[in-house]
């Protein structure tokens, strides 16, 4: 009789530990459910931040167009310096566009806009109004936005390392009639996307690049633009961008074990 009770003591004792153990498994994973849809629900609003912060700066990236590069008299000279066979001609041309082009150039700093080029159909960059003495390089090698806008002749936008500066870049075909000219691409600093977001959403924002994507740059490029990532291993970021970052030790952990 005892060894019997005993028997369904063990018995009910061991239904509910497996009860318990199977009730806390469960529970588990509903937490890392919900764990996993909150994650991608903040995802998705991130993405859709990002994509409407680009829309906004979009929009007045191609109403600037409009007022530079796209001018009649901009295509003009830009179409005679295209067909000019002499250098030094050519080189004339280039620097009555720069004239044309500068002092509208110098007041887009002001919203942030550090680039602007033209860039030629076959992909060599024609000016950097930045960097006028820096030209004649071709992009399509490293440029996989360029080489998208150029063969579908159609704007195109995102972020492109550059050999003097990465930016979030907006290209735009120029046109003279229907002789196809290139492109003219601006250039958002990185700095500007990140502040309005973290204007909408409340937070720390920073941008992270994966090494193959400077594999292009040479060295002394690559440590002018890039600094190892404090946060990630095998990532870069903006040298200008660390100033003023929390360091490390002041984020919470579980954010870095996730990177």
């Amino acid at each position: 009789m005892l060894k019997d009770k005993k028997k369904v003591r063990f018995l009910v004792v061991s239904l509910f530990l497996l009860a318990f153990a199977f009730s806390c498994f469960a529970l588990f994973l509903n937490y890392r459910g919900r764990m996993e849809r909150l994650g991608s629900e903040s995802l998705d609003r991130l993405s859709s931040a990002v994509e409407a912060a680009l829309d906004v700066y979009g929009r007045m990236v191609e109403m600037v167009f409009d007022g530079t590069a796209r001018q009649p008299e901009v295509r003009v000279l830009y179409h005679r310096a295209q067909h000019e066979a002499d250098p030094q001609q050519r080189a004339f041309w280039r620097g009555c566009i720069r004239n044309r082009l500068e002092p509208a150039f110098d007041r887009l700093s002001f919203y942030d806009i550090r680039l602007l080029n033209l860039v030629l159909p076959d992909g060599t960059v024609f000016l950097r109004m930045h960097s006028p003495d820096l030209y004649g390089d071709n992009v399509l090698p490293y440029s996989s936005l360029q080489r998208i806008a150029l063969e579908r002749r159609a704007p195109a936008r995102g972020f492109q390392v550059g050999k003097t500066v990465g930016a979030f870049r907006f290209s735009f075909p120029l046109f003279l009639g229907s002789e196809f000219l290139g492109s003219a691409e601006y250039g958002l600093s990185s700095s500007a996307l990140l502040e309005l977001l973290q204007s909408q959403f409340p937070g720390h924002y920073f941008l992270l690049l994966r090494s193959e994507t400077l594999q292009f740059l040479e060295s002394e490029e690559r440590s002018r633009q890039y600094i190892q990532s404090r946060y990630a291993k095998g990532f870069y970021e903006e040298v200008q961008a660390q100033e003023g970052q929390l360091s490390p030790k002041e984020l919470d952990p579980e954010v870095l074990e996730r990177l």
